[in-house]
């Protein structure tokens, strides 16, 4: 057991503590740890700690089965399972019961609560059976990040072990949650490596651990859906639908934003298109029949200002590459802050701005 003047002393450091409970939480009140109590407390959250290791452990042995590369859909049309991997070799599958479960939902707002974490790692998805409509309007609802997909009228959820077939006389399938951990290989195959389900005080919902350490502990808590309060008589506008940007040429519209600026194209929604971004989690409905705009500053209106981890500067000289003029530039390295301005092909004025 450590003594308070070690305690203190982690904590002014940088260091990782080897027993976090033992910290004080930044307690100005030098902690009593050495009760009878206390010390059971340390050594129990110890044995935890050991025994998921061992869990951890034994889900890195599993040996890896095939998968298929299952056709879902999503609100811009259907996509190949290996097309959800977001760059990265693995992809973290959420098997999920649908908008109707509270305990579901309280799940993927844990995993959307460091999802900006899990985007460094690996790729994530979440799958159920309901429509792409219905699941897209959820997630805008819950501020969901990540991919959302739907495995309806798919043998997915039987093959992974995530569905059963119901008993009530309408028939059907029950759908269970839980974590599929899918690798995909140089050959495009793809197989899961690991999988768990979840249940309610697991190790993925960490509300309830919290919530145990409240006097009386959880008690009868249980999670709930619950519709964000708006000021009354304010419309109840809850997140990003689609993004409209009007083409003259919607081909050469088309293809300005899928070959130079990334996006995947979806399903075509007469008279246009919608194009899809996962890494700047933006839906655009590409209209055509509109007068081409002067690809000038002066004539023109921002449409939209995109971020860029490839850096600002960069992303200038790619674009000339690509033929593209870069009208305006502002800022630069010593500023520590950049921008520049350039038009698509139906004359609209587009901004990247963000770190040199």
């Amino acid at each position: 057991m450590e003594s308070t003047s070690s305690t203190t002393n982690l904590r002014a450091s940088n260091e990782k503590p080897t027993n976090p409970s033992a910290l004080g939480a930044g307690s100005a009140v030098p902690l009593n740890l050495n009760t009878a109590i206390d010390q059971e407390i340390c050594s129990q959250e110890e044995r935890v700690r050991n025994e998921i290791a061992k869990l951890n452990e034994l889900h890195q042995r599993k040996t890896p089965t095939p998968v298929s590369d299952y056709e879902l859909r999503t609100v811009i049309g259907p996509v190949r399972l290996s097309a959800l991997f977001g760059g990265f070799t693995e992809l973290i599958v959420i098997h999920n019961m649908g908008k109707k479960c509270a305990y579901c939902t309280l799940w993927a707002d844990t995993f959307n609560g460091f999802y900006q974490q899990l985007k460094t790692r690996a790729g994530v998805l979440l799958v159920n059976g309901d429509d792409p409509d219905v699941q897209w309007e959820f997630a805008n609802s819950r501020g969901w990040k990540f991919q959302v997909a739907s495995a309806k009228d798919t043998p997915m959820a039987e093959e992974l072990g995530f569905a059963e077939v119901s008993t009530k006389p309408e028939g059907g399938s029950v759908l269970w949650p839980g974590l599929s951990i899918l690798r995909k290989g140089p050959d495009g195959q793809i197989v899961r490596t690991t999988h768990t389900g979840f249940g309610p005080g697991d190790l993925f919902a960490s509300i309830y651990h919290v919530l145990a350490l409240l006097p009386g502990g959880a008690a009868d808590w249980a999670p709930r859906i619950e519709r964000k309060v708006t000021p009354q008589g304010a419309l109840e506008i809850n997140g990003m639908n689609v993004m409209a940007v009007y083409a003259n040429d919607l081909a050469e519209s088309e293809r300005f934003y899928v070959d130079v600026l990334g996006f995947v194209r979806g399903r075509k929604m007469e008279p246009g298109i919608l194009l899809r971004h996962d890494a700047a989690e933006l839906t655009m409905y590409l209209e055509p029949g509109r007068t081409k705009r002067v690809p000038d500053q002066k004539s023109s209106e921002t449409v939209i200002c995109f971020n860029s981890a490839a850096g600002v500067l960069e992303c200038a000289e790619r674009l000339k590459k690509s033929g593209v003029a870069i009208l305006s530039q502002y800022g630069g390295r010593e500023q520590g802050f950049a921008g520049i301005h350039f038009c698509d092909p139906s004359g609209n004025l587009i901004e990247i701005a963000g770190t040199p």
